[in-house]
């Protein structure tokens, strides 16, 4: 897929609040739900909602190529910005504290397979200890780096259905051995 329908999709999927029935029907019906609408004019920032579950958060979000002063990205893998959300700790509406990114990745230098897919890299304010790391503490920083590391192959599953069509979709979803998060949540222990 080229970039420009990538970022066409992914802006429809987070940003957009009116879909057609059958993509709203796929957003409502995913285990992570972003909205990050547009800013207004004039402005590059609005504040954005997260949905997982039972917990719906709220944070500043950021649009890169909103107008105003130049804005660069902090990962040094990113081939096309989309979003910056700041998760301050006087937020009493998310339970992290740091900067998240949403862009299109090139991939380079250490995933050069990821080419024009998702990333969401996280630069997280955690303790020192193994549990605040830890990815089967539930909450923990580990624990949200896995959640996104399921999740992105869903969200690309809505991008690829959109610009390649379903059936396309669903073969690399398939393909992909991050998915699950869905079916982890229901086994015992989990």
């Amino acid at each position: 897929m080229e970039v420009p329908a990538i970022d066409e999709q992914f802006q429809k999927c987070i940003s957009q609040a009116k879909n057609s029935t059958e993509d709203t029907e796929r957003l409502d019906n995913a285990f992570f739900c972003p909205h990050y609408p547009f800013p207004p004019p004039g402005r590059r920032a609005a504040i954005g909602m997260q949905h997982a579950s039972n917990v719906t958060t709220f944070v500043h979000t950021t649009h890169f190529r909103s107008p105003g002063d130049a804005m660069y990205s902090l990962s040094t893998s990113v081939e096309l910005p989309v979003y910056r959300v700041m998760l301050w700790r006087n937020n009493p509406f998310h339970i992290f504290t740091g900067y998240v990114e949403a862009s299109i990745s090139h991939g380079r230098p250490s995933q050069p397979h990821q080419a024009n897919a998702a990333e969401h890299p996280m630069w997280l304010v955690n303790a020192h200890n193994r549990f605040a790391a830890s990815r089967s503490m539930r909450m923990s920083v580990g624990w949200i780096d896995t959640f996104f590391d399921k999740f992105i192959p869903h969200f690309q599953h809505f991008v690829r259905g959109n610009v390649r069509g379903w059936g396309e979709a669903q073969k690399h979803l398939e393909a992909d051995d991050r998915k699950g998060y869905e079916l982890e949540r229901a086994q015992p222990g989990a």
